[in-house]
């Protein structure tokens, strides 16, 4: 070190910290991602996530789409 010069400086990564700030929320996902990030959201909190293709029968809808994803067969429907 020369003469008189002082410690050397040690210049930190850490983020600053604004006591009070409010740290700005995260950018959103990509379009494709945002169903697939919500849905595992919502598995991870212990539940499920089922979109409904139009407005019609719950019951109905929700049957034509498994059966349509997963070749389900409606054998017999009981409904209260």
């Amino acid at each position: 070190m020369p003469a008189g010069a002082g410690p050397a400086l040690s210049i930190s990564a850490a983020p600053l910290t604004i006591p009070g700030a409010v740290r700005p929320p995260s950018p959103p996902p990509p379009p494709a991602q945002v169903l697939p990030s919500i849905a595992a959201e919502k598995v991870a909190a212990g539940g499920f996530m089922v979109l409904r293709p139009d407005s019609g029968d719950p019951v109905e809808v929700v049957l034509m789409v498994s059966q349509r994803r997963w070749g389900t067969q409606v054998t017999q429907a009981r409904l209260a």
